[in-house]
Formats: structure tokens, sequence, C-alpha cells
């Protein structure tokens, strides 16, 4: 073989090397883009975006609900657990005692309480919990709340994280009245009155079953079910027998007893 073919051959083996490579570069190039673009519209389909004529625009992941709901699982692992509902601007004296005194009573008797994770009522219930056993002591905490809603250190997570924030309030509310044996209602504001009409809501269609419900302070609560009686049972939105539903009690002791015989 001469040199000049020699030199030919090696000078063609080098083009088709580099077009070889260059076309392997141009397909890696297009399979990373084609990824790229894949992914972008992945997220675009996992956001619900919603527009409303006045300008608001609120934009939901459908990742962040089903994180939510996968969160809500973990819960199923505690064997027997209470959800003490209240105000977390609540400061009265007597409220806060009588909250800590309930869920010392449940937690000596090995039973959970589960919160808002808030201060106020929240925070007395897990305190009280707390102080027997922090593994008793549970809270579900949700973005986007003031600072003074996050004051409150004494419950424990179900996951190995430090703690857990749902990004969906109706979601977290739905976790705290639904894998609940028992739910007691503290006095509190719109979201204590948010969480007890879905609960009876749910409970009367059907939608969970019947669980021990208690509202402590009848001073509190007695204006609110005397207004259901003469209105909403009176043009037949709800039956008289739907309010049945509804304990209320003044002894915080006998709250505790009753729930200890039901679950124990």
């Amino acid at each position: 073989m001469s040199y000049n073919s020699s030199n030919n051959i090696i000078k063609y083996s080098l083009v088709i090397y580099l077009l070889t490579f260059k076309t392997y570069y141009v397909i890696y190039i297009l399979k990373l883009l084609k990824k790229q673009i894949l992914n972008q519209y992945l997220d675009s389909m996992n956001v619900f975006k919603l527009r409303k004529p006045n300008g608001i625009e609120l934009n939901i992941s459908s990742k962040e609900w089903l994180r939510d709901l996968e969160y809500i699982k973990s819960l199923a692992s505690i064997k027997h657990i209470v959800a003490c509902l209240g105000g977390n601007k609540i400061n009265n004296i007597h409220f806060i005692k009588a909250t800590s005194i309930l869920t010392d009573k449940l937690a000596k008797a090995g039973i959970s309480v589960l919160t808002g994770a808030g201060s106020g009522i929240m925070e007395a219930a897990n305190m009280g919990a707390f102080a027997v056993n922090k593994d008793y002591s549970y809270g579900l905490n949700v973005n986007n709340f003031d600072d003074s809603y996050n004051n409150n250190k004494y419950y424990s997570v179900i996951t190995k994280k430090n703690t857990y924030y749902f990004n969906i309030l109706s979601i977290r509310l739905l976790a705290l009245i639904s894998v609940s044996d028992a739910i007691v209602f503290f006095p509190g504001g719109f979201g204590t009155l948010d969480e007890m009409f879905s609960l009876l809501e749910r409970i009367n269609t059907n939608m969970m079953q019947k669980v021990p419900i208690y509202f402590y302070n009848s001073e509190f609560w007695h204006g609110l079910v005397e207004w259901l009686k003469k209105s909403v049972v009176e043009i037949g939105s709800i039956e008289a027998e739907d309010l049945e539903l509804i304990q209320i009690k003044n002894d915080i002791n006998e709250i505790a007893k009753s729930i200890i015989e039901h679950l124990l």
C-alpha cells in the first residue's frame, strides 16, 4: 500500500469518526432538550391555575395535594388518638388549664393527642401530653400562617422530619377530623367553627363514621346550639336528632373518663 493510500484511509477514518461523534452529540443534545421540554410540560400540567374576574390568580399544585394526602396515611400508625381543637388566640387561664388537664389524663392512659400545632388551646393540649410523653403529642402544621401561630413547640411529628407543613388547609382539616377516635372542641374562632361544621357535615352525610364529640364549656357553646335548634332545625335544614352528636360538658374530668372508657 502506498503512502498516499494510507494517508487517505486515515483521513477518511477521521472524517467518519468526527461525523459519528457529531451525530451522537446532536442526538444527545436533542434528548436533553426533549427531556427538559417534557418536564416543563408535566410541571405545567401539575398546576391548576384559577383566575377570577377581579384579577386574583390562584395556583394550586397537584403535587402538593398528593404530598399532603400521602402524609395522612402516616397517621394510621397511631393506635388511639384524640383531636383537641380550639382557638390559637385563646389565653383564658381556665380554658388553658382545662385543656392541659384533659390531655395529661389521656396521655397517661396511653392515648395520643392531635392538634393543629398552633398556639393557645392547641399549645396547651400538646403541652399536657408532651409533659407525660412526647410520643403522645402530635401536631399538624400548615404553611402561610403568621409567626404567632407557630410558637407551639410541644408536639412531635409522625415522620422523621423535624416538622411537616400542610400546603392545603382543607386537607389538614380533613386529617384532623378523619383520623381521630374522638374529638374535643374548646372555645375558638372561625377555624374551630370550620372544623366543627365540617365534622358534623361529614357524619351527617355518612362520609365518615360517628365518633364521640365533646364541646367544653356550656357558656361558650350554648348560644350556637340554641341558634341551631331554633333556626336551622326549624326551617328543616337539619334534623333535631343531628344535634344529639353535640355533647356539651363543663367537667373536663368527665370528658377524659368518657374518652378513656370508650377507647380502652
